[in-house]
């Protein structure tokens, strides 16, 4: 029997090694092709890189060569000025005209064109005067013809050519469009796709493009790379080769090169047409079951065909369309009313006289336990029902989604084009309640808060308001972690907003309008009400933009140090193949393993902020060895990538790493709060609800993992982990003959002291499978 499970067990090892060949060698074949796409690209670009070159010489020497030679013999051109006065002179001698009027213009035009006449000759016998008889290089020569009058040379300045052109035009251009009318301007921004907002801006909108149009992208410099070139030969091809190259752009390999082409020939699409290719129309319409969304596509379809010149882009941005349904509200969005006790002052007890279950002389009692509750209501995740969309609610949600595409306000849709976007009429059965029921069944207790419970939305807790109110002043009012603030929102936003603009944060993202401090609020746990949870939503946070993309920028500088120095998952769909690949590299080094897993508590709260400080310098200086600057962060998505230089990228921000620990300060310094009344400010601890706190926390755990890791020394291949945030699992390789590890001891003390965490252990023999397979049927 034992000889059995060891052919066995080596069968199924050679299997896997077999297996693992077969996956190294495919990684090794793509690598090659990568490798060779990589190489004829940057072969492509080197040839590109020595034509910009080529040319810019050749523009150089043209330049020298026009500057120093001169012309020896200029024969001047008989068709002149000179000619043009006897042409007039003998068509008004023949002409029967005899009136006054005409032979006093003529007159005029003749006096004017001998003035211009003695002036030439006094400059050329000026200039004639100051000449060197002693040079070397020949002199130009001017055949005069006789009796012929000559136009004087236009002086060229330094700023004239291709700049003084266009500024010239731009003044003129905009002198004329000053000129008219608002009724005007709007026809001409509705033909040429401009958004009409007020007159001195559509001029300018005007003249930008139109300028754009006739001298290209920018100003004309001695060195204008081919991307240049290509970009404004884009802007005389058709409709139909742009669509063409925008499709091709998904078939480059790097997110950078498609998200830059894309922008490029949306511009040329939008300047030259007026139309936005790169945007979906999306049609948001309240959920009914009695609209047919293949209608309301038709509909999009026929008014975009209707309002876009171009067919071929009108058939493209209508294969682009949308339809979704807004959700309707769920029962916990009808009742939940916590956010009014949180913000109030004081609260007087509303629970007498109600037979309900108590708590410290309070009611305070679940959903699921008050009798004749309806069974809709008792899961606060069900989804009201609601009447049948309108017409007219049809019709201004078409409206609002073509806004983009149609600039003209009377846009009028058919009323036989909405009736289309309806089914007919069919007998429903719905179990499901109202709004107005459930609100109706709720109003006997709406004096009471309503909350739902943590880690179990579905389940709602009714508490009195005096309860509630003392957990929220415990939570946040009398917490070390906080202090009161006495001073205003509007002094509090004001100073948040001159500290924004004084460290340069505007670079990273605009200071939001309308902002205010977030409303902070505590649920109750699910298996201990008498215990809460802090909820601290910073969603109308005026910073939030640029807090989002400080955020990103560390969780990408923090997975670009490497797998091998913390514990950090990327995501939850890696967890499988994780943990499939630590049990491969376990099996080879002991008998068994000792699996520990750890829950790192009020992780949030005690993190002290020289050491989230700390961790960023550590990450930084990871990166400025490596040769980089900064991060660059996309403007509309998440990609990011490190910077080594300072270059310009079309959809990108740069944030460099001073700039960046100085929006972390600023986080740091400046989180507030409202509750009970007051507002408080946050002295310690990663900043509560922010965007970047998740990417702080887990950045600083990693520190004190990869400072744990360099301290193994060799037995760091005994020592493996997964941690998602603050939960934590590590797993060390061990011998039979030496079970008690003190590598497992040492694990408990990765992290800092002031942060407590709960243990599981659990021993797992290395022969067996130790989770993969569980996590692929979970």
């Amino acid at each position: 029997m034992k000889m059995y499970f060891r052919k066995k067990m080596q069968r199924q090892k050679m299997e896997d090694e077999r297996v693992e060949k077969e996956r190294e060698e495919q990684k090794r074949k793509i690598a090659d092709e990568k490798k060779e796409a990589d190489r004829l690209r940057e072969a492509e670009a080197r040839e590109a890189r020595l034509e910009a070159r080529l040319v810019r010489l050749v523009s150089q020497h043209s330049k020298t060569v026009h500057s120093t030679t001169t012309p020896v013999i200029k024969k001047k051109s008989p068709r002149t000025k000179a000619r043009m006065l006897r042409e007039i002179c003998s068509y008004i001698d023949e002409s029967e005209d005899e009136s006054e009027e005409v032979r006093h213009e003529a007159g005029r035009l003749v006096d004017a064109i001998e003035r211009r006449k003695g002036k030439r000759r006094e400059g050329e016998e000026k200039a004639m005067s100051t000449t060197r008889v002693g040079a070397t290089k020949a002199t130009p020569v001017i055949e005069e013809i006789q009796e012929e009058m000559h136009t004087p040379h236009k002086e060229t300045h330094a700023g004239d050519g291709v700049n003084g052109g266009m500024l010239e035009f731009v003044l003129e251009m905009h002198k004329k469009l000053s000129a008219k009318k608002a009724p005007e301007l709007r026809k001409i921004c509705n033909e040429e796709g401009i958004e009409w907002t007020r007159k001195d801006a559509a001029v300018s909108e005007i003249v930008r493009c139109r300028a754009k149009l006739i001298f290209g992208e920018g100003s004309v410099s001695d060195h204008v790379s081919p991307l240049s070139r290509r970009i404004r030969q884009l802007y005389r091809k058709r409709p139909t080769e742009l669509i063409a190259l925008f499709k091709t752009a998904n078939t480059f390999e790097r997110k950078s090169t498609r998200n830059l082409l894309k922008i490029r020939i949306t511009r040329v699409v939008k300047a030259v047409f007026g139309t936005k290719i790169r945007s979906k129309p999306i049609i948001k319409l309240p959920f009914s079951t009695g609209i047919n969304p293949r209608g309301v596509r038709d509909v999009v379809t026929k008014i975009l065909e209707q309002r876009i010149r171009e067919p071929s882009l009108a058939k493209y941005v209508s294969a682009r369309i949308r339809v979704v349904f807004r959700k309707r509200f769920t029962v916990g969005q009808v009742i939940h009313n916590q956010r009014v006790c949180a913000g109030a002052s004081a609260v007087t007890c509303t629970c007498k006289g109600i037979d309900l279950p108590r708590y410290q002389g309070h009611v305070k009692v679940r959903l699921d336990d008050i009798p004749r509750t309806p069974n809709f209501v008792m899961n606060s995740r069900n989804v009201t029902c609601g009447e049948d969309a309108t017409r007219d609610e049809v019709r201004v949600c078409v409206k609002e989604g073509v806004r983009k595409w149609v600039r003209s306000r009377d846009l009028e849709v058919n009323g036989m084009d909405v009736a289309a976007c309806f089914r007919e009429n069919k007998a429903r059965v719905n179990q499901a309640m109202t709004v107005q029921e459930v609100r109706r069944w709720f109003r006997s207790l709406e004096h009471l808060i309503v909350v739902s419970l943590d880690r179990n939305p579905g389940a709602t807790l009714i508490v009195c308001p005096v309860l509630y109110l003392e957990a929220c002043e415990a939570t946040f009012n009398h917490s070390p972690s906080f202090y009161v603030i006495r001073e205003s929102e509007e002094g509090i936003l004001k100073t948040m907003k001159e500290e924004y603009e004084e460290r340069g944060l505007t670079k990273i993202g605009g200071w939001g309008k309308g902002g205010k401090v977030g409303q902070a609020y505590v649920i109750p746990k699910d298996k201990d009400t008498e215990r809460w949870r802090p909820i601290s939503p910073a969603n109308k946070d005026p910073a939030r933009l640029g807090g989002s993309r400080v955020g990103r920028a560390v969780r990408y500088m923090l997975l670009g140090i490497g797998e091998s120095k913390h514990f950090d998952l990327r995501c939850t769909d890696e967890l499988c193949m994780k943990a499939a690949l630590i049990q491969r590299e376990l099996r080879r080094m002991g008998d068994f393993a000792i699996a520990r897993s750890y829950d790192i508590k009020d992780i949030f709260a005690r993190l002290s902020r020289s050491s989230i400080i700390e961790a960023v310098r550590w990450v930084i200086d990871f990166h400025k060895e490596r040769g980089m600057i900064g991060v660059r962060v996309s403007i509309r998505r998440r990609l990011c990538m490190m910077a080594r230089n300072r270059k310009r990228t079309e959809g990108f921000i740069l944030i460099d790493f001073d700039l960046l620990i100085s929006a972390i300060q600023f986080e740091l310094d400046n989180t507030f709060i409202r509750c009970a009344g007051e507002f408080l400010r946050q002295i310690f601890g990663i900043p509560m609800g922010r965007n970047s706190s998740p990417a702080l926390a887990c950045l600083v755990c990693a520190r004190s993992e990869a400072v744990f890791l360099e301290t193994l020394g060799s037995d760091r291949r005994l020592v493996q982990g997964i941690r998602m945030v603050d939960d934590v699992t590590v797993i060390v390789a061990c011998r039979e003959e030496r079970e008690r590890s003190v590598l497992v001891r040492n694990v408990s003390s990765i992290y800092l002291r002031t942060v407590t965490m709960e243990i599981c252990v659990w021993y797992v023999r290395t022969g067996a499978v130790m989770c993969s397979n569980f996590l692929e049927r979970r």
